[in-house]
């Protein structure tokens, strides 16, 4: 089997499992099906062929990414799978904020050793950051200026801040013209992860900056096993 370069000094035998795991979430998920419909063959279908991939392709992005990527729960749908379901059942147009073309460049300008590092702090037993009490902690209390100085452990600062800057504040500015001519159309539902929202960069602060309020909230708190429906969050 073909091991990229990045993955030297990692518990292989852990990435892989890790890998294999959360490529069996992407190919079960609703959001992802609907994200590659112009495909002709779903490219994460078969999850040992993505674990696979992931580790021999030079970079770690990918490998990076799918580890990330948080797997639902059994008795409730995955986040993104929450609205798709509903916007499909309301025959609701998707809109993403992202283009390929926009994400890539984002990625590019990260340094390899960004994701590296998050790779080996997952594997060390520290959760990702949607996993992680402290990162939930700052989301549910609606603390999103703090989310800018949110520390993965194992991570450098300097390495943090760069991959901070590229794939957040210039990504959201990026999606800030997309954001204002939905917003401007009226009754919207922005989907976008909560490291986006705090800071001088963050979504809150251009979309002031635009001229709208924006009041942060949180959700209520549901007892576990109990699905979140498109009623409650009326």
């Amino acid at each position: 089997m073909l091991i990229a370069a990045w993955a030297a000094g990692l518990d292989l035998g852990r990435l892989r499992s890790a890998l294999l795991a959360h490529a069996g979430c992407l190919s079960r998920s609703e959001s992802r099906s609907r994200q590659l419909s112009d495909f002709r063959h779903d490219p994460f279908a078969d999850p040992q062929l993505t674990a696979q991939v992931a580790m021999a392709i030079p970079k770690p992005e990918m490998a990076d990414w799918i580890l990330e990527t948080p797997c639902a729960r059994a008795d409730a749908p995955a986040r993104d799978d929450v609205l798709h379901l509903v916007a499909a059942a309301h025959h609701l147009p998707t809109v993403w904020l992202d283009t390929p073309y926009g994400k890539a460049r984002a990625e590019r300008a990260v340094p390899p050793a960004f994701w590296r590092a998050v790779i080996a702090s997952i594997l060390a037993g520290h959760p990702a950051a949607e996993e992680d009490p402290g990162f939930l902690g700052l989301v549910n209390r609606g603390a999103f200026d703090q989310l800018a100085g949110y520390h993965i452990a194992g991570v450098s600062v300097a390495l943090a801040e760069a991959a901070h800057q590229a794939l957040v504040v210039e990504r959201n500015r990026d999606w800030l013209p997309v954001l204002v001519r939905e917003l401007r159309r009226g009754r919207a539902v922005v989907l976008a992860g909560a490291g986006h929202f705090g800071g001088e960069g963050g979504l809150i602060a251009l979309l002031r900056a635009a001229g709208f309020t924006v009041v942060p909230a949180a959700l209520p708190e549901f007892a576990p096993g109990h699905p979140v429906t498109f009623e409650d969050l009326q």
